[in-house]
């Protein structure tokens, strides 16, 4: 799939699904646009998927607890917990937001 179906199945900008792929965190590869033929990258459902399961956007974390991103933010950082990335986009570990503390 294109960075830009990517992007829209994490919940997160296109230029974010560019960053975890330039970093490394996203495996994709180069291709060719179908129509235009112009390169593009391409990132495969699985690794979407995959991805999906182990990270959350700052912004769907926020919205999953029912508080504004800052809110979620300001809990999580009182928790101890930081984002796992934080290059255009903001995702934490989900491991780490299900993970009780004392």
């Amino acid at each position: 799939m294109s960075t830009k179906e990517a992007a829209e199945l994490l919940g997160v900008s296109q230029d974010g699904v560019l960053a975890l792929i330039d970093k490394g965190v996203l495996p994709a590869v180069d291709g060719r646009h179908p129509k235009t033929n112009r390169p593009m990258k391409i990132v495969s459902r699985l690794a979407v998927t995959e991805f999906s399961a182990a990270y959350v956007s700052l912004s769907e974390g926020a919205r999953s607890s029912g508080t504004s991103i800052y809110a979620f933010q300001r809990e999580q950082t009182r928790r101890g917990i930081v984002p796992a990335f934080n290059t255009g986009v903001v995702l934490y570990r989900r491991v780490d937001l299900t993970a009780v503390t004392p």
